[in-house]
């Protein structure tokens, strides 16, 4: 078999699945030349190639002489299961006389893949030490001399399953792919073993190969079966590419196909969306017609026209929707069939399984080093031929040229990076003799002999760093001891002490504890102090400010005024804070005597006496402190005031603070809050005497504010008095008016009262009615829009059609209705003199003259109204028309309404109905020299409505209209009915220039429905199952068939015999084509 990485059917492939299925089914191989066999074919291949025999047609053969040879062999009477010796050959230039070529393709060689297809292909393979050659690790071959494989030792066998595949892979656009997989995977873990594939395939012919040995491995259903599924899944990933190249380029194809189906569907339905338009079009053009029409008559017709064409527009969407909806059905089937025509088919046959079984275990390899000798081992498959690491045994990494296996003196096999000489006494050692243990300090290399191991934290130490403690004689590290700073002695970390003073380490016997905090202190820093003689750190004393020496905490005290240490005992304490204070910094309270510190006694600013803070009081107008000697507190609010800032009131005498004293602004005496009067106008402050009371309102005002009524006399204060606009004299409210026009303030003496509503109005704002005279307001009155005289709403007239206020002698009543009107609404008639309103005043359209009804004559065609002068008869009727709508027919020259004529669309000239014609498509107005007629049915159409058929030709050759017109969906050529043709599949019409033919049923098809030279149903044989008559499938081993709207084809397969394809009226299941399609064709990929 391939190895796994095969991607293709390669002949050493095929030679081995040959060999497997004869022997196995009990043929046998001589194979003493590799180019040609001699085998004895086993009764089933016999079986296989005598019902698989060619049909050899008129001629008697195929046309190749080693099917020929096949053939005739094959059909050779039988003399029993007797077996028959073959010379087969796998290279067609190989092949002599009867020789039988083994290939893809062959019969043969499909006769070999339907056997392997059948039944149970397990062959059982031991892959032992003694079965392939046993090989030495790269670095092993590298070192030469200096290292050798003294043996391998196996610990144990493991099994693997061999799975081997043939796999065809089909499609529309490619060629057959054929080709063998070997897959293998461990039994146990599912891994993947491709080198154990190769081992397998490279030493297939000299491994023992049994059909079931009497110890075979215990393997359950259900591992084999979760393999099968795994070797499964590693076959789809090596085909995939493959796969996936032939699907993009089918999807490709579709793409392309189902772009081509989409814009043919696209243009069927925009054709169906034009006939719409169309409509909609004379919808529209009706409606034009009837807004022009002249007539009643004429534009009732227009609209009848008009809904009918409506209802038509109705039915024909219903009809296009569902021919759309059918159209969109169809083109969904085209694409779907499309699509399915293109799928790429696997096929994938399991040929075989093969148990493996193998060993795994370890080369011992043995190294040399100088006079040092020592073994190792690396492990290793011999089936697989693959190595484990070659590694150091002390850092695991593997050894490398520039890195070579070396020995050291505990006979282990290590890299030169992992043996190391001790530095003492030289021997050479590595990770497993403890090398690792260096000294801490120093990274010195010492042998378990010539090591210490510190005793207070445990680190390994060399000589040079080690040391003796002198209390207990314990090896110590450098870092673990130190020597004493007063006798020098070496001690330990557990044998001294630190003095939190000096920094520096003392023996226990030098140093002693702080009689306050307990640090130890050495001699050199610890003193006494001046009250108890005990003995303190430096930390716990401090210097005394009125002695000579130190205090220790307990009989020390601090004054933070001074900033100096005392004797506790002579300090004094604050009564107001609390805080110790030296005698320089206490004084004594001139109220109480308490002693106060300097941060607590207060200075009166105006005796500058010493007080405590309860006995002095701050000033509430200048802020200032002083003793209660010295303040007098405020009549009002109670608040202490000094000498300085008190203030009298003139009227009550008593005394008050400055917030609640005031000066009068007009006489300047002072006054408390009780006696002050404030102006409501200017906010002054004034004493009784200066200010004045409003008759109005109430307020108080101050002189500058003050004025008097000139009618009352009453005193007003400004917002109450009111200034007359025409007099300008002051008034209070009682006596003014306002206007209701102006909204000014008058006197009585200059305001009038309104008529109508009795509002004031003054002089300027008033009006008198030019009838009554009565005088009035704005709102009251109104004016004549003829000669602008005022009138009141009693005098007021109004014309009935513009709504303007007219006076009685500018008003005229209309003769038809009576309404009132004004001279500017006023028809008269130039008949009779009659007078009318607007509304019903007539005139002549032509000349504008005013008329009455009974002088006025209306246009049959617009309705306007003329006068006898301009009025014009009808010819066609005997009604008259006006100027614009008569119109001269140009063949008879007979005057008629416009209703009555239309005007050709190609020269314009304007006809009578007995002169014209309508073409029967668009309605358009023609006259006998711009008319022509369907050779059909005769009816007349413009020119324009008109086709010539392609193939028909032009100048004399007949003219179509659009209903009889059909279109070639190919080149869009316009055809008659006797030259189009509708094909199959795609259903569409073409006329016989645009038709093409299948390459494989050779039958007409419009060119959308064919690609690459194959219709859409060809692509599609088999499918689907279709009915085909007995006697035609009896004659092949196996049918494909496919069919459409017309034909159906059936493509016949003979194991040997040459394969045919036929072609089936459906209509009448008549025979009509067949043809033979021989094994070229086939190679070229015509069919899958």
């Amino acid at each position: 078999m391939s190895s796994t990485e095969s991607t293709g059917l390669d002949r050493v492939s095929i030679k081995q699945l040959t060999e497997a299925v004869i022997e196995s089914n009990g043929g046998e191989v001589d194979r003493t030349t590799p180019e040609r066999w001699r085998v004895t074919l086993p009764s089933e291949l016999d079986t296989q190639g005598a019902t698989g025999s060619a049909d050899t047609g008129a001629s008697g053969g195929t046309g190749n002489n080693s099917l020929d040879s096949i053939a005739a062999r094959v059909n050779e009477p039988s003399t029993g299961n007797e077996a028959h010796e073959s010379t087969l050959v796998f290279d067609p230039r190989d092949q002599q006389g009867d020789d039988i070529v083994v290939r893809p393709g062959s019969p043969l060689f499909n006769a070999i893949l339907d056997l392997a297809r059948d039944g149970e292909r397990v062959a059982y393979v031991r892959i032992g030490p003694s079965d392939v050659q046993l090989h030495e690790p790269p670095m092993v071959e590298a070192l030469g001399s200096n290292a050798r494989v003294t043996g391998f030792e196996s610990d144990h066998t493991e099994t693997a399953l061999a799975f081997h595949f043939h796999t065809q892979i089909e499609s529309v656009r490619s060629y057959d792919r054929e080709r063998f997989n070997t897959i293998t995977l461990d039994t146990a873990s599912g891994a993947r073993l491709p080198e154990l594939t190769e081992r397998l395939t490279a030493h297939l012919g000299v491994l023992s190969t049994d059909a079931r040995p009497d110890n075979p491995p215990a393997l359950n259903d259900e591992t084999v079966s979760d393999r099968y599924e795994t070797a499964v899944g590693v076959l789809k990933e090596q085909i995939a590419p493959d796969v996936e190249e032939l699907r993009a380029k089918a999807d490709e194809a579709v793409g392309e196909r189902t772009k081509e189906i989409q814009d043919l569907y696209d243009q069927r339905r925009e054709k169906l969306e034009a006939e719409v338009d169309k409509k909609q079009q004379e919808i529209r053009k009706w409606k034009n017609k009837a807004q022009n029409a002249r007539k009643n008559s004429t534009r009732n017709k227009y609209l009848a026209n008009r809904r009918e064409a409506q209802t038509e527009l109705e039915d024909l969407k219903a009809e296009v929707e569902k021919r759309k909806a059918e159209l969109t059905k169809e083109e969904e089937t085209q694409i779907e069939q499309t699509a399915s025509s293109h799928a790429v088919k696997v096929d994938v046959i399991n040929v075989g399984t093969t148990v493996l079984t193998y060993d795994r275990g370890e080369l011992t390899i043995e190294v040399d080093d100088a006079d040092r000798t020592a073994e190792t081992t690396v492990p290793y498959t011999p089936a697989t031929d693959v190595f484990g690491g070659f590694n150091c045994s002390d850092c695991g990494e593997p050894f490398e040229t520039e890195r070579p296996p070396v020995v050291c003196d505990g006979d282990h096999v290590v890299c030169p990076d992992c043996r190391v000489e001790c530095g003492d006494c030289g021997t050479l050692l590595c990770g497993l003799d403890g090398a690792d243990e260096t000294c801490t300090y120093c990274g010195a290399i010492g042998c378990a002999d010539c090591r210490e191991q510190c005793a207070e934290c445990g680190n390994t130490i060399c000589s040079i760093h080690e040391h003796t403690c002198s209390a207990d004689d314990n090896p110590v590290c450098t870092l673990c001891g130190t020597d004493c700073d007063t006798c020098g002695a070496f001690r330990c970390d557990d044998h001294l002490e630190w003095c939190t003073t000096g920094e520096e380490y003392h023996c226990p016997d030098h140093t002693a504890d702080c009689d306050h905090c307990g640090d130890p202190t050495c001699e050199d820093h610890r003193d006494k102090c001046l009250v108890c003689d005990g003995g303190f750190c430096r930390a716990d004393r401090v210097e005394a400010t009125s002695a000579d020496g130190e205090l220790c905490p307990t009989h020390a005290g601090y004054c933070p005024h001074c900033e100096g240490h005392h004797v506790a005992d002579d300090l004094r304490t604050c009564d107001a804070c609390g805080d110790d204070i030296c005698a320089d910094h206490a004084a004594p309270c001139t109220a109480c005597g308490d002693s106060l510190c300097p941060t607590d006694h207060v200075v009166c600013t105006a005796c500058g006496e010493i007080h405590c803070a309860n006995h002095t009081v701050p000033c509430t107008d200048c802020g200032e402190q002083f003793c209660y000697d010295d303040v007098q507190g405020c009549a009002d609010c109670g608040s202490w005031t000094c000498e300085e800032h008190v203030a009298a009131c003139s009227v009550c005498n008593d005394e008050f603070c400055g917030t609640h004293a005031t000066t009068c602004s007009k006489c300047d005496d002072t006054l408390c809050m009780a006696h002050t009067t404030v102006c409501q106008c200017c906010g002054d402050d004034r004493c009784g005497t200066h200010v004045t009371t409003c008759d109005t309102c109430g307020d108080d005002i101050c002189d500058k504010h003050v004025d008097t009524c000139i009618d009352c006399g009453d005193t007003l204060c400004p917002t109450d008095q009111q200034q007359c606009v025409a007099c300008e004299e002051t008034f209070c409210a009682e006596h003014t008016g306002e206007c209701t026009d102006c909204g000014e303030q008058f006197c009585y003496d200059d305001v009038t009262a309104c008529e109508e509503c009795d509002d004031w109005i003054c002089s300027t704002d008033r009006s008198n009615c030019q009838v009554c005279n009565e005088a009035f307001c704005e709102t009251h009155v109104t004016s004549c829009d003829e000669c602008n005289d005022p009138l009141c709403a009693e005098h007021a007239r109004s014309c009935d059609y513009c709504n303007t206020d007219i006076c009685q002698d500018h008003s005229v009543e209309c003769a038809v209705c009576q309404d009132l009107v004004c001279p500017a609404h006023t028809n008269t008639c130039v008949a009779c003199d009659e007078t009318r309103c607007p509304d019903d005043g007539l005139s002549c359209s032509e000349c504008g003259d005013a008329l009455c009804s009974d002088h006025t004559v209306e246009c049959h065609d617009c309705g306007k109204p003329l006068c006898a002068d301009h009025a014009t008869d009808c010819t066609s009727c005997d009604g008259v028309v006006c100027s614009d709508d008569a119109t001269a027919c140009a063949v008879c020259s007979d005057v008629v309404g416009t209703s009555h004529a239309a005007s050709c669309t190609v020269c314009g000239s304007s006809l009578c109905s007995d002169h014209r014609k309508t073409c029967q498509t668009c309605g358009e107005v023609r006259c006998a020299d711009h008319i022509e007629y369907c050779e059909v049915d005769g009816e007349p159409h413009c020119r324009d409505h008109l086709f010539y058929c392609e193939h028909c030709g032009e100048g004399a050759a007949p003219l179509y209209c659009e209903s009889h017109r059909q279109t070639c969906d190919v080149g869009d050529e316009p055809l008659c009915v006797y030259h189009a043709e509708s094909t199959p599949i795609l259903d569409e019409t073409v006329c016989d220039k645009h038709t093409e033919a299948c390459t494989l049923c050779e039958q007409n098809y419009a060119p959308a429905a064919v690609n690459d030279g194959r219709c859409e149903t060809c692509r599609s044989i088999g499918e689907e199952e279709v009915d085909i008559p007995d006697s035609i499938r009896s004659d092949f081993r196996s049918v494909q068939v496919a069919q459409n709207s017309s034909y159906v084809t059936i493509y016949g397969k003979r194991l040997l015999g040459t394969n045919q394809l036929i072609v089936l009226s459906r209509e009448t299941s008549e025979e009509i084509e067949r043809r033979n399609i021989g094994v070229l064709d086939r190679l070229k990929g015509v069919l899958r």
